[in-house]
Parts: C-alpha cells; sequence; structure tokens
C-alpha cells in the first residue's frame, strides 16, 4: 500500500486515470482510517461501479483485512470497521474468518455479549472450525457462565484438540463441583502438553483427586508438582514460611488429607453487628434531584478519559483492560443535605449517603466498583436494614472514599473532594465538624497540607446523620477525571528536575510482594534499577522521587498511585497476581501520557494450589516468569 500519499493525491491520481481501482480502494481506506466511514463508502461505490473483473474487488478485500489486521491491537475501533466494511463484499467462504476477527475487534473493546454473537456467524457458516468455539469459550468462561463454556471448549477440543483447551475444560469443571470431569480433563491436558506445562497440571489433577476422596492418587501428583518447583518452594520459604509450610503439608503422607479436611471444614467469622433499628430507604435518586437548589454546586463538567492500550507479551490484552477508546465520567459536585446521613460497612467495602430517606446513586458506591456506564445493580443498602445513626447537631463535613485507609482511593477519591468543597467557597471556620479517616501517616500529612482542622475530626461513627451534611463528588470511585491529576501535582510536586532515575517499587513488606524478588532484582540491577520502599518516604517525598523517573518497575499495589507525579513519555511495567488485573494505574497512565506496559504473574503450582496458599487473589504474592521480564523489558526498550 502506498500509504504516505495523502488524500489529495489519490483524488489527483483519480482525476487523471479514473479507470485504476486501487486508487479507490486506497483513499476511501484513508477516509475510513480518518473515521469518515461515510465517505470512504462513498468513494469505494464510485469504484465498484466501474468494476470489470471480480479481481479488482478482491483487491479492495485484501486491503481491508491487511488494514484490519494491524489495527486490531493498536486500534480496534477501526479493526471493527474495516472488518465491516470487508464483510459487506467477501463471499460466503472468506465471511466466517471475517466474523471470527470481528467478533474479536469487538471483545478488544468490552462488548463481550455483542462479540459472542459475532463468533456465533462464524460458528453458523463453519461449524466444525475450532477458534470460534475457543472465543466463545474464553468470554464465557471471564463472565462466569461455566456450562455454555464447557460446551464451547468441547466443540473446539472435539475439532482441534490441544492442552490449552482441555485444560479449561478442566478448570471450568472444577467451577461446577464436577471434579470427576475436571479429573479427566487435567489427565487429558498433561498427556497432551510438554514436561513444563505437565509439571503444574499434575498439580491441579491432584485437586481434583483430592476433592473425589482418592488421597493416595492426589498425594501422588502433589509430590511430582512440588519437585518439578525447587526454586518455586525455595524462594516462598524465604517469603512467607507459614505459605511455604502449607505447601510442604501438601506434599506429606497425611498431608492431602488434613488439607481437604481443611476445605470442607472453612471456619466462618461472623461479624458482630449493632442492632439493627433503620430502615431501608424509600427510594433511590441522584443528588440534585434530593436537594434544594440553592444547596448544590457544580464543579468540574463531565468529562472523557482516552485510552491508549497497554503493551504486553499475550497475543491479547485481558479483560480487564477492555473498554474501547474512552470512557465517560460525571460530572463533580458539592451537595449539601439537610438531615442527611451516611453510612460505611465495617468492612469498608460500601458506603451510602441518604437524604429524605433516598439513597443517592452518585455518592452510593460499593464494591466491586464497576466502569462508568455499566449497567448499575442495586446497592446493598437499597434493601438492608442499617443500625441506629449517631445524631450531629451543626454542619457536618463528610470526606469517605471506599477504604480509605488505601493509598490510591484517599489520593484519588478523597483529597479532591476537600479541592471541590475549596472552590465551593466552603469556610472550616463555619464547620462543627468533619467525619474523615486520619489514622495513617500519609492520611495526616495530606489533611494538614490542605488546612483541614484535624481538631474538628470526629471519633469514627460508621452511620451519622446530621443537620446539615456536605459531601463532595470528585467523578466515579477509581476512575480518576484529569483535573484530579493536576490539582495533586500542583499540592505535592516541588521544582521539576529532570527524569533519570530507573526505579524498582518494593512490596516485600506487604501483599503481593514478589515471590521470586531476589532473582528479579538480579535482572533488574545490572540494568540500572535501583530498589525503593515507598512505605518509609513522606508523600510529598513520594511524589518528587517519581517525578525523577524514567522507568517504573512495580507489583500491583498502592505505590503506584504516585505514576500521577511521573513525567510524560516515564516507562511503567506494572506486575499483576495472574488472577487480580485491576486498571486503575494505567488509567493514571493514559493520564498522564506514560508509556504502560504489564507483565502477569505466574503459577508453578497450578490454580488450585496457588488458590489455597492465597484464598483471597487481590492478596496473592507473584511469582515471575524470569525471560518473560527479559522479553517485556526489552519491548520497553529497557534491556
Amino acid at each position: 500500500m502506498a500509504n504516505l500519499k495523502t488524500a489529495a493525491d489519490y483524488e489527483q491520481a483519480i482525476a487523471t486515470q479514473p479507470q485504476l481501482l486501487s486508487n479507490y480502494w486506497h483513499l476511501g481506506l484513508l477516509h475510513l482510517l480518518a473515521e469518515n466511514i461515510d465517505a470512504a463508502q462513498a468513494v469505494w461505490l464510485s469504484g465498484m461501479i466501474q468494476l470489470n473483473d471480480v479481481a479488482e474487488l478482491t483487491e479492495l478485500l485484501h486491503l481491508l483485512k491487511t488494514q484490519a489486521k494491524q489495527q486490531l491491537s493498536v486500534r480496534p475501533d477501526l479493526a471493527e470497521a474495516l472488518y465491516q466494511q470487508a464483510l459487506e463484499i467477501a463471499a460466503e467462504p472468506e465471511q466466517a474468518e471475517l466474523w471470527l476477527r470481528l467478533g474479536q475487534a469487538v471483545a478488544l473493546q468490552g462488548r463481550l455479549e455483542e462479540a459472542i454473537g459475532a463468533w456465533q456467524q462464524a460458528i453458523d457458516l463453519s461449524p466444525a472450525w475450532a477458534d470460534p468455539h475457543q472465543q466463545q469459550a474464553e468470554v464465557w468462561q471471564r463472565l462466569g457462565e461455566f456450562i455454555p463454556a464447557v460446551a464451547a471448549y468441547q466443540k473446539a477440543s472435539a475439532s482441534a484438540p490441544n492442552w490449552q483447551t482441555v485444560y479449561r475444560l478442566g478448570l471450568c469443571w472444577g467451577q461446577l463441583q464436577q471434579w470427576q470431569a475436571a479429573a479427566e480433563a487435567f489427565e487429558v491436558a498433561a498427556e497432551q502438553s510438554d514436561w513444563i506445562q505437565s509439571d503444574w497440571i499434575q498439580a491441579d489433577l491432584g485437586f481434583a483427586r483430592l476433592r473425589l476422596g482418592e488421597l493416595a492418587a492426589a498425594l501422588t501428583c502433589f509430590q511430582s508438582a512440588l519437585a518439578a518447583a525447587p526454586e518455586f518452594v525455595s524462594a516462598l520459604q524465604s517469603a512467607s514460611p507459614r505459605r511455604a509450610e502449607l505447601l510442604a503439608t501438601i506434599g506429606q503422607p497425611d498431608g492431602a488429607e488434613r488439607v481437604g479436611s481443611k476445605l470442607t471444614n472453612q471456619p466462618s467469622n461472623p461479624t458482630p453487628e449493632l442492632p439493627l433499628s433503620q430502615p431501608p430507604p424509600t427510594g433511590c435518586c441522584e443528588t440534585q434531584m434530593a436537594v434544594p437548589p440553592d444547596c448544590y454546586w457544580s464543579l468540574e463538567p463531565a468529562s472523557v478519559i482516552h485510552l491508549k492500550p497497554p503493551q504486553t507479551l499475550e497475543e491479547q490484552i485481558h479483560f480487564s483492560f477492555r473498554f474501547g477508546r474512552q470512557v465517560a465520567l460525571p460530572a463533580a459536585f458539592v451537595a449539601q443535605i439537610p438531615q442527611g446521613r451516611i453510612w460505611t460497612a465495617a468492612d469498608l467495602s460500601s458506603r451510602a449517603v441518604f437524604a429524605n430517606h433516598q439513597l443517592l446513586s452518585d455518592l452510593s458506591v460499593e464494591f466491586p466498583l464497576l466502569c462508568p456506564g455499566s449497567p448499575q445493580k442495586p446497592h446493598s443498602a437499597q434493601s438492608r436494614w442499617l443500625p441506629e445513626p449517631e445524631q450531629i447537631q451543626g454542619r457536618v463535613v463528610a470526606l469517605a472514599a471506599l477504604s480509605d485507609d488505601n493509598y490510591f482511593h484517599w489520593m484519588f477519591e478523597l483529597l479532591p473532594q476537600i479541592e471541590l468543597l475549596r472552590r465551593s467557597g466552603l469556610d472550616w471556620n463555619h464547620v462543627d465538624a468533619i467525619r474523615v479517616s486520619h489514622s495513617q501517616p500519609f492520611q495526616q500529612q495530606t489533611l494538614e497540607l490542605l488546612g483541614v482542622p484535624l481538631s474538628k475530626i470526629l471519633p469514627h461513627q460508621p452511620h451519622l446523620q446530621a443537620s446539615e451534611l456536605i459531601v463532595a463528588s470528585a467523578g466515579h470511585p477509581a476512575w480518576m477525571p484529569s483535573w484530579s491529576c493536576q490539582f495533586l501535582r500542583r499540592l505535592l510536586l516541588s521544582d521539576a528536575q529532570p527524569a533519570h532515575l530507573r526505579l524498582y517499587i518494593s512490596r516485600r513488606e506487604a501483599s503481593r510482594s514478589l515471590i521470586n524478588e531476589a532473582a528479579v532484582l538480579a535482572i533488574l540491577e545490572p540494568l540500572g534499577f535501583q530498589t525503593v520502599l515507598l512505605e518509609s518516604l513522606s508523600v510529598q517525598q513520594q511524589a518528587n522521587l517519581l517525578a525523577q523517573a524514567e522507568a517504573v518497575i512495580a507489583p500491583h499495589g498502592g505505590g503506584l498511585t504516585n505514576l500521577v507525579f511521573c513525567q510524560p513519555g516515564t516507562k511503567v511495567i506494572e506486575l499483576f497476581p495472574p488472577d487480580f488485573v485491576y486498571p486503575c494505574y494505567w488509567l493514571i497512565a493514559n493520564l498522564v501520557q506514560l508509556e504502560y506496559y504489564y507483565l502477569l504473574g505466574q503459577t508453578p503450582v497450578g490454580y488450585y494450589l496457588t488458590q489455597l496458599l492465597y484464598p483471597n487473589p487481590r492478596l496473592a504474592d507473584i511469582w515471575v516468569d524470569l525471560e518473560q521480564l527479559k522479553a517485556i523489558l526489552q519491548i520497553a526498550g529497557l534491556s
């Protein structure tokens, strides 16, 4: 393709040689890549009117398919448009592949149900083709729809047997508690795979045998898997002795039986609750509908985050990064609520604000946090009784984020609320009390920096009602608008300094630490990376350190909040546990124009033993494949 030509060049070429149809095809493609689909179709139609030979249309089809393939990973929205155009001119024998690729383009933008429909079109045209069944199965599995996932994996495996498909089938059977079917699938997968994969598949087979009560067979599988992972076992002994002891127990003659007993007799630790006397709200509405007009101040309009796909070793980006090219965020506001109530769950997983017995939907949030614009599930507080609220007379400012003690949520959800209050004209001298968490050093430092009078902070009250409750919303939790980034930079950054440091942010004192950190550092340190423990620094010191970084590598965790202080172009490699990928730091990278990469950790002892070691995948430590680390460093230009 002569893609160095401009649209004007092709228009001139068409005027000179109107019979040369390739110029129409290329001009239309330029229009489509510029997102002017109507103009593209008009140009192509002009060319098609002059068709003398079907081969000339084949040239256009080839052009569309080639360009779509190039765009698929970087601009799936353009790839979608290209595949749609190709489908309009392709003969039926070629349509199945186009539907498959169209489904991939749609899935990469997060429209998973629509992608399933596109793959079904491919299946209808070519029922025996494994690929669309495989694609459907992976999405069903992601959505937690394990019955259709099983059916799709079975069809894919019947058409094109391979160990990955059968292994995933086994995991789905496990989710359905069909352990005999899971064991059979894992056995087949182990036989079909090479010796590296076979070892950790043996661990999953052992778990299935354990669930079936076949203790001797389970023990044999576990011993085989552990013997094949000596580096992991050794590193775990240093990183987490308690978990290493549990893993060693599994390989002992009576260990499988003891572990099996624990699995079937999990203790419950109910949280004691106060008497519940406050009935559920009578309805739900947005804040602006619930307060007088002179008690609502809109301070930032709705905005958009423009997204660039992350870079990775995976063939397709992880589902957690699939949001399309942009995400719309709601407006930011401050409101004063007469007789307003605020409640926070004991585990900080849920927050609700009420006015006139109505739940305020734009101030009430809970985990799991959904993408802005996603269909919202009813808030749990809409149907639950709560303890009697503590009554506070006077004006109370309620500052709250989900997980207030989490550095990320504090910085991006709570601190911008204080900025909004300042912009609304709030005078702290005219405030009687403040509801805010302030136990952590970073909380105290930033509250003082922003002039919040600590003497007015109330003792913690999970549920309170005030004569006048003043609240602010900075937008959507965990989805920060650009203005909040600029606010934090103004607040905490000193004079600009050149970016020259290569930083590895360690989490050795926290969850999601690197199990094989010593081996990782043996690769990073010769490349100029220095290890930092950010919790030993003040908030301002963290900000100014990250502002000097040219490259940052870190496990997923709160320290990466400080990416907001990096200079544009800084390279970031985020390391994730295999079963917990959360995109919040990628969002920051998009907002402050960083170059973002990610790498998924591995499970050397299989899915189920890893789950046994780390029941909460959010807190799982990370085992980094060293060859993959070297590869991502090379892609990022850091090797």
